[in-house]
């Protein structure tokens, strides 16, 4: 008997193991990724005709997303330059289609774009849908093409595009063309804010998704700033405004609130608003539309020097350094007058009203890292211990390995950060009472130990091209489960070697075991796309055949093209230990899996908890498969 076993508990399903045969091959566009997105010009029409017979929904769509329905899909693409209104128009189709009211701008499908008036199915004489989308902003848009019960068969799709009401008029942030700010100098925005709309402005839900139609300017910085925007040249005046300035298209929270508003300077009641140390980057300036509010506009908007620029009281404001395995960077600075604008996202950890100044560096390969305050006097009595990595501070924090206060003679902390991935990490110095004034930071870094790809930074991609193949060697018997995964994901502990490999467009992949004696007892039935893992592909199929020495195989459906990472787990216990080799092979995605894996086990979740169960057309008596993992870890034990 076979089992799958997992060591993290859950429930358990028994099932009769059977045999399964992968659905036959069909050409098309059944994955987004094989779509190729049509020019879609304003006053014209594309008409797209297609068989959806065969579809999956395999590589759909994001787990989760409103689109994983689990129906299966089939995919048409467009690309606009402009905002453009669009309608989708299924007229001719027979049978007549049921269609979807959603956009993705995504691949594989994650954010949608719902549409905007009401789809009907009486324009088509015929009772197939016509839906609208309008104010859509320029980019591509991928068009599911529903393919369930009584939808299956040649479909035809007119895609029309008309031009925005509003295209000159900057309804849209990304109509608006940002414009370099430089410290000292100014820019002058003219416009007219008459027959905005709310379409596109903000993100669903956040602060500016509030029905108030807006229009768009928009500016770039270098360096951090102090900027004033002024509407004292607007006539007549507005009578409201908005105090703050986004920073991303669509907008979205965090918002940038102003640091003062005046009404007194301008002298006709327009508003001057001052957004005190900046840092640089772009920002989005939303002009309302409103009552009182509508017609000519002009905004000046100019920008001085931050006092403190020189003191890296911004993160972006300090350029990382690189620090090579064996070196080490030595930083000098004053954290006097520093602030806590522009430290950390709010809400998060470090946005805890302590100022703050910055230093970074940026390592290329794993390595252990070590902080020390050693050449700081007079020495500082508190330090941060912890390192990050997003710029403002987030919650994506490092945490220390160890910390002593006795390596440096005069009591300054060192702070070590073992098995870290390469990256560019910044460095939070804390200014507060007893921490103020000339510091000293030398930063070291050390190789991370093991190598022979130990880690999962250490594999170097290897090109696996369609009809090529792969092999992998190595030997896992000192393979350490230092820096393999983060500590949310069902495999961290696992002690694993690395290997990589790089595909450049849709591929069926085979990843074999084949020669290990005796046969392994424990293998990982995934593969991973970012280190440290915690993005996991399981596999599609498997089987103990194909070798003829009872190692694994495993198959992998539809893979879009990328980066994959293949992981060799240490199981002394159950005989997997020592050297090793893995095949990794590549089919053309509309070969089908059923060339390769006739005969082969396959694994589906349960739509009601979750747990893996068998699909087939058949049965073969006597042999039961036991899963225990509902979260589909492939942990293979004879």
């Amino acid at each position: 008997m076979t089992s799958f076993q997992s060591t993290r508990k859950a429930h358990a399903v028994l099932v009769a193991c059977i045999l399964f045969s992968a659905p036959s091959a069909f050409a098309g566009n059944d994955h987004c990724d094989q779509v190729t997105p049509q020019a879609l010009v304003t006053g014209s029409t594309l008409n797209l005709t297609g068989s959806n017979s065969g579809a999956t929904s395999t590589g759909d769509v994001v787990a989760g997303t409103i689109l994983d329905d689990g129906q299966p899909k089939f995919w048409e693409a467009f690309t606009t330059t402009t905002c453009t209104n669009v309608v989708l128009s299924f007229c001719g189709t027979s049978p007549v289609f049921g269609a979807y009211t959603y956009l993705a701008t995504t691949c594989p499908a994650n954010n949608t774009v719902v549409s905007t008036a009401l789809a009907d199915n009486t324009t088509c004489a015929d009772g197939n849908w016509t839906v609208p989308f309008n104010e859509l902003p320029a980019g591509t848009y991928y068009i599911p093409i529903y393919s369930g019960p009584g939808s299956v068969g040649t479909y035809q799709l007119a895609v029309s595009a008309s031009a925005c009401a509003s295209d000159l008029l900057h309804d849209h942030c990304d109509q608006s063309v940002p414009q370099a700010l430089a410290v000292g100098s100014s820019v002058t925005f003219i416009g007219n804010n008459t027959g905005a709309t709310t379409a596109g402005d903000a993100v669903p839900g956040s602060s500016l998704d509030n029905g108030g139609p807006i229009v768009w300017e928009a500016f770039t910085t270098t360096t951090c700033s102090n900027i004033a925007v002024s509407y004292c040249g607007t006539t007549p005046s507005f009578i409201s405004f908005y105090t703050q300035l986004a920073t991303t298209c669509p907008a979205n929270d965090p918002l940038v609130a102003s640091t003062s508003v005046d009404q007194t300077i301008c002298g006709n009641g327009n508003w001057i608003m001052t957004f005190n140390d900046l840092p640089a980057g772009t920002y989005y300036i939303p002009v309302y539309s409103g009552p009182g509010d509508v017609g000519p506009y002009q905004i000046v908007v100019s920008a001085s020097a931050c006092a403190i620029d020189l003191l890296h009281d911004h993160c972006d404001q300090s350029v990382p350094q690189a620090l090579a395995v064996g070196s080490s960077v030595t930083f000098i600075g004053n954290n006097t007058g520093a602030t806590t604008n522009g430290d950390a996202v709010a809400g998060t950890t470090f946005d805890n009203g302590q100022p703050i100044v910055w230093e970074s560096f940026t390592i290329s390969t794993c390595a252990n890292v070590t902080v020390s305050y050693c050449g700081t006097s007079p020495s500082f009595i508190s330090f941060y211990t912890t390192l990050v990595t997003t710029c403002p501070a987030s919650d994506a924090l490092v945490p220390n390995t160890s910390v002593d206060q006795t390596t440096c003679a005069n009591g300054d902390w060192v702070v070590h950060f073992d098995f870290l991935t390469g990256g560019t990490y910044y460095i939070p110095i804390y200014s507060g009472p007893g921490a103020v004034g000339p510091y000293q930071v030398v930063v070291s870094a050390v190789s991370c130990g093991p190598g022979n790809n130990d880690f999962c930074d250490q594999a170097v991609p290897q090109a696996l091209a369609v009809g090529a193949s792969l092999s992998f060697s190595g030997d896992n018997t000192n393979a350490t489960s230092l820096g393999d995964f983060v500590p949310t994901t069902a495999f961290f502990g696992a002690p694993v070697m690395w290997h990589a490999f790089t595909t450049t467009e849709c591929a069926d992949v085979r990843v074999s075991f084949c020669g290990q004696v005796p046969a392994w007892g424990t293998v990982f039935g995934f593969l991973s796309t970012d280190c440290s893992s915690d993005s996991i592909v399981y596999f599609t199929t498997f089987d103990t055949d194909s070798c003829g020495d009872g190692n694994y195989t495993y198959y992998y459906h539809a893979l879009a093209a990328g980066t994959y990472l293949v992981p060799v787990v240490l199981n002394a216990g159950t005989g997997s230990v020592g050297p090793y080799s893995v095949d990794v092979s590549a089919m053309l995605c509309t070969v089908g899996l059923n060339e390769w894996t006739e005969g082969a086990f396959a694994l589906f979740p349960n739509p009601t908890d979750g747990a893996l169960y068998m699909r087939s057309d058949g049965a073969l008596g006597g042999c039961v498969i036991e899963v225990l993992d509902m979260t589909g870890r492939a942990v293979i034990t004879r």
